[in-house]
């Protein structure tokens, strides 16, 4: 009788009996479908200015959803890949490291500090518990992506 509906971000992810996930991001929300539909709809003011893109998508699963001002738009994934946070194994295939570490800092309290654009930028693959900065920042150095400095509060990543 009543739909089980998200509201994120001015957009809402309608339930269709499913399994799937909302990742809410500065400038956009991510749906990944498991398993069953869901429609996500779009408000029109958060479009950009004469996009064509379409306000409403019903997903498949297999998929992941893109929403952000250019509007909505689907990729095929790997929905095992896109849950693994749940187990606590964040999976990265060829992303750049300020991605890595936005996502990582998201579960530690010794958050990483990217103190130069180059680094940030450069691409990594991983799998990495959602708790371990210490893979990742040994990786950096071993791999002479950037220099890795400890503070008190957290680390400090610079080019090399």
């Amino acid at each position: 009788d009543r739909p089980f509906v998200v509201n994120a971000a001015g957009r809402s992810i309608t339930a269709l009996g499913t399994e799937f996930d909302v990742y809410i991001r500065p400038a956009a929300v991510q749906v990944t479908l498991v398993e069953g539909r869901v429609r996500v709809q779009q408000a029109a003011g958060l479009q950009a200015p004469g996009s064509t893109a379409p306000l409403s998508v019903d997903m498949s699963p297999g998929f992941r959803l893109l929403a952000n001002s250019g509007g909505l738009s689907l990729a095929k994934v790997e929905s095992g890949t896109e849950l693994a946070w749940v187990q606590h194994r964040l999976i990265f295939e060829e992303v750049p490291l300020g991605e890595i570490i936005a996502e990582l800092n998201r579960y530690t309290a010794r958050k990483i500090l990217l103190a130069d654009a180059e680094v940030a930028g450069r691409r990594m693959s991983a799998v990495l518990r959602s708790d371990d900065t210490a893979t990742l920042l040994a990786s950096v150095e071993a791999l002479q992506i950037g220099r890795v400095r400890a503070t008190e509060s957290g680390y400090v990543v610079t080019v090399r």
